[in-house]
């Protein structure tokens, strides 16, 4: 089954935690990680994120809260145990940024620290406990976590990547072999942070599973790596190794990226998005057929039924988006009632977006493998989708198929 095996991929080649910018941001407040950290003004929330297994906070001194299954665990694939509550990640702190896929963080000095299921970063089959720095970077404003590589934003708006590069995800221009002999397969692993070349200077980056986004200073949206699905949206399903900007996207503020499929967010708070539509993705209103004939969508659509929009999060394959008034929208799968929705789990996905019911007021949104988070403008932080190791709630429920009140009790 093709979520069957997206979600092998997500739990087992990517378990990160990143720190470099911002998805929530919040005020005063008496949420969980309030409580846990004891409220002064370095403790308040401003930023979450949620990934496969686990849930991070970043606080506004720069340090960062985890739970959900523990770190240790998650980096041995025992899952034993997890925390109910949120715990400090001590190794690290003076973060600016974090994400959840593997286990990255960078520092406010501009240090890139990794932990995780690294073996593709690291030239080591060594998975890091302790979060270990990548040397060769010293001036990260961001990182995008894909299938085994990563992708870096600097402060100069020059973009970096390393990893993993069989399918061109490394945007390097090295030649693409899709070899299929498992004894002879290379995976042309980079460990040396390079520069990719041949792009205007940029200000935010996304990565999928194996492709890579970049929007650039002046509005234009770039793609490489993967396209079996038409995620670079260039109209064919041919893989890139180099950076190419799709024509068809201007005046572009945000970008993101799911399992194998993009989004952009316009200047005019319009949603677009391209690449796998088998789950309704890309929110058009296109057909699904669930028997596995051709659904993808090689070109930006505009999603229907969005306006004033301000945020878009992706998911696995479902994506969320935030407008101005402070609701959340949802569409994709339905599986594990990503989007809050239980009595239409049956149905398996949505491909018209839908007003998450029970959230106003939200101020940032976090979509991750199969769990989704919002922070409201009161502070306070609500969770739904799949409850495993705890990372929404303590509560014992496999899942939350609305959203609920995350706290400590």
């Amino acid at each position: 089954m093709r979520f069957a095996s997206k979600l092998y991929i997500g739990i087992v080649a990517g378990i990160l935690i990143v720190a470099v910018s911002v998805y929530m941001v919040a005020s005063d407040r008496n949420t969980l990680l309030d409580k846990a950290a004891l409220g002064n003004s370095d403790n308040k929330i401003k930023d979450i994120a949620a990934g496969s297994l686990f849930s991070l906070a970043l606080m506004e001194g720069g340090s960062v809260y985890h739970w959900g299954m523990k770190l240790h665990d998650a980096v041995y694939f025992t899952p034993d145990v997890a925390n109910d509550a949120p715990q400090l990640v001590e190794e690290i702190e003076d973060i600016k940024f974090i994400d959840a896929k593997w286990g990255v963080a960078a520092a406010h000095d501009g240090a890139l620290w990794v932990w995780g299921s690294n073996g593709s970063i690291f030239d080591t089959e060594e998975r890091e406990i302790s979060p270990r720095r990548v040397e060769g970077l010293a001036h990260v404003s961001k990182v995008a976590i894909g299938n085994s590589f990563l992708v870096v934003l600097q402060e100069d708006g020059t973009v970096w990547s390393l990893g993993t590069n069989y399918t061109g995800q490394l945007g390097n221009g090295d030649e693409i072999d899709l070899g299929s002999d498992p004894d002879t397969f290379d995976y042309k692993e980079v460990f040396v942070p390079a520069q990719i070349t041949g792009i205007p200077k940029m200000m935010d980056i996304a990565a999928g599973d194996k492709h890579a986004l970049a929007l650039a200073e002046n509005g234009t949206v770039w793609a490489w790596g993967a396209n079996e699905s038409g995620q670079l949206g260039d109209g064919t399903d041919v893989p890139k190794s180099s950076p190419k900007q799709i024509e068809s996207l201007s005046n572009i503020t945000a970008i993101d990226a799911g399992y194998d499929f993009s989004m952009a967010l316009t200047k005019e708070g319009e949603v677009w998005a391209w690449g796998s539509n088998s789950s309704g993705e890309i929110g058009d209103g296109t057909p699904i057929d669930r028997n596995g004939l051709d659904n993808n969508i090689k070109l930006p659509s505009q999603t229907k039924d969005l306006s004033n929009i301000v945020e878009i999060s992706a998911g696995l394959s479902y994506a969320l988006a935030l407008d101005g008034s402070g609701n959340v929208w949802e569409w994709g799968d339905q599986e594990k009632s990503y989007l809050g929705e239980g009595h239409l789990k049956e149905h398996g996905s949505r491909s018209i977006p839908k007003q998450v019911a029970g959230l106003d007021h939200v101020a940032s949104i976090a979509a991750g493998m199969n769990h989704s988070l919002a922070m409201k403008r009161d502070g306070t932080m609500w969770g739904w989708g799949d409850n495993g190791f705890h990372k929404i709630s303590p509560a014992e429920a496999e899942e939350h198929t609305q959203p609920v009140h995350i706290q400590v009790e």
